[in-house]
């Protein structure tokens, strides 16, 4: 397949990177939501990514993945539980769907493919 062909060692980094990303910039999000400092959420967000279930297992990718959407579902579901402003509620069930989604289907391209289209 053209996909394989092209998938090497350093695309499979890029890919670890970007993952590793999405998890620290969900640890991020959480935590300012709670007021901590930006410096803080930064240090927080790298401890994140530092962490054991990132880089025990880099052949398994899924399990990386798995952890990257983590801190989105936890900020999902502190949106919907404080429903102080109306429109957070909708905000928390979008991204509780979205992570939950690419959480169980692995990101994998084909899957969004055949149950959207």
């Amino acid at each position: 397949s053209l996909f394989m062909r092209y998938y090497n060692p350093s695309v499979f980094l890029i890919e670890m990177l970007i993952n590793s990303l999405i998890g620290g910039l969900g640890i991020f999000f959480w935590l300012k939501r709670f007021k901590i400092n930006s410096l803080l959420s930064v240090s927080a967000g790298v401890a994140f990514i530092a962490s054991a279930p990132f880089y025990n297992n880099l052949e398994l990718i899924s399990t990386q993945l798995a952890m990257a959407f983590l801190p989105w579902l936890f900020l999902s579901m502190d949106l919907m539980i404080d429903s102080q402003n109306s429109k957070e509620p909708w905000k928390g069930c979008f991204i509780l769907t979205l992570s939950t989604w690419l959480m169980l289907t692995g990101g994998y391209p084909g899957t969004n493919y055949a149950a959207f289209l």
